[in-house]
């Protein structure tokens, strides 16, 4: 109600200001008001329609920010042509009057039809058989896909140095792991909630309902809370009532979040930075601030932790595109197999640096994950990803036979806080 009464409240503002107005000084109004609501709730789409067009026809990658400029360019050079001219927007309104119409009706047979299900989740009970506990590092490597999927094309076994090198310091590494999911936000809730995705419909739920119900309500962190388990989020996600470090996957916490999740407001807000003045260059990548962050501060943190009883929660967005570490690994546009390779081992390179130094004095239980594999290229299968632990046994290892069972085994090696 107090949104529609909003919209009425907008509506009276601007007809009030309108009639007070009178020829090229209207004209210039009703145009501005036009181009910037079309720009506004369409840009997203707008932008990435053109960006896929370009990048089809002439395999070139145009930032969005790059089309939206153009887009207020050819709009105020529309306003200026046209400020003099006698225009009536009676084909326009009747197009919105169906337009309206149209989604109203569509938007309550999706809303009807749309059934709230009810998970059973795949929990597994693990025992673990060190009785010291340890904090427990969750370290997700987005989109990293499984070395033998690459093998199998490039037939070049470097591409195993980096599971040999963790083997050989005591890991236990997967180089074929299966994740049910192919979507980052539908993998990583099935994972915090004890593996949802056993049932095939999962995977079709709406990430609206995701975000509020099965990550700010994980049942992973209901579990933590039992067992006063502190928890270090240096993710994308909420767990529970632990808040992301970046929002680099945007999905709606709140009514006014879901109302303006799919205008053009939070694309500009996240592609900025929250518009910070450096976010406004065209090199500015959210994902390369938040992959420099962490291994800038994971291990930092992770030493100053004095609790045994704490999770953390690292969501590296990398080897997922945009692929740009600099100045290591210039920008590279193309989302291919060959810029994706190149990548996915500069990625392993920075995590064998990281890794050596969290694993140095055996204080932390550290998991290693993609949430699912390369998805851009049909040689390979992008559900099998690679994962690597440290400080588990093997019998309890041996349980855990996907990606989102991996909740079962954190939870598995805290224990219940005894009074």
């Amino acid at each position: 109600m107090l949104f529609l009464i909003l919209l009425f409240a907008i509506d009276f503002l601007l007809k009030w200001i309108a009639t007070s107005l009178r020829n090229k000084k209207l004209n210039i109004f009703s145009l501005s008001l036009v181009f910037i609501g079309i720009l506004f709730f369409y840009g997203t789409y707008i932008t990435g329609f053109l960006q896929t067009l370009i990048n089809e026809n002439f395999t070139v990658l145009v930032r969005g920010r790059t089309i939206l400029e153009f887009l207020v360019i050819i709009c105020i050079l529309l306003i200026i042509i046209l400020r003099e001219k006698t225009i009536t927007y009676q084909y326009f309104n009747i197009f919105l009057i169906f337009f309206c119409i149209i989604i109203l009706a569509s938007s309550l047979k999706n809303n009807k039809s749309r059934k709230v299900e009810k998970f059973q989740n795949n929990y597994i009970h693990i025992s673990k058989k060190d009785s010291s506990t340890k904090p427990v590092l969750l370290i997700i490597s987005d989109e990293y896909t499984s070395p033998d999927g690459l093998y199998n094309i490039y037939k070049d076994s470097s591409i195993y140095e980096f599971s040999k090198q963790l083997a050989k310091s005591g890991w236990i590494t997967e180089n074929s792991f299966y994740s049910y999911e192919l979507s980052t936000i539908h993998s990583i809730s099935s994972l915090f909630n004890f593996n949802l995705s056993i049932n095939n419909n999962y995977s079709k739920q709406r990430i609206a309902d995701l975000g509020s119900s099965k990550l700010m309500h994980a049942a992973i962190a209901d579990s933590f809370k039992q067992k006063a388990v502190k928890i270090i989020n240096f993710g994308i996600f909420h767990i529970g009532e632990t808040s992301y470090l970046s929002h680099l996957y945007r999905y709606p916490t709140s009514f006014w979040e879901e109302i303006l999740t799919n205008t053009i407001f939070f694309k500009i807000q996240d592609n900025t930075g929250d518009l910070n003045k450096s976010g406004f260059a065209n090199s500015f990548f959210p994902t390369e601030v938040h992959n420099k962050y962490i291994f800038k501060h994971l291990q930092d943190t992770s030493n100053k932790i004095k609790q045994t009883n704490t999770f953390i929660y690292t969501h590296l967005f990398m080897p997922h595109s945009p692929m740009q570490f600099t100045p290591g690994f210039p920008l590279r546009f193309q989302n291919n197999l060959t810029n994706y390779f190149a990548y996915w081992n500069f990625t392993n390179s920075k995590l064998t640096q990281l890794l050596t130094g969290l694993a140095k004095e055996n204080r932390y239980r550290i998991i290693l994950t993609g949430d699912h594999g390369f998805r851009n290229d049909n040689r390979i299968n992008p559900h099998y990803t690679f994962t690597a632990l440290y400080g588990f046994d093997q019998g309890s290892i041996e349980k855990i036979k996907s990606v989102q069972d991996l909740g079962s085994l954190i939870n598995g090696y805290f224990d219940i806080k005894k009074n």
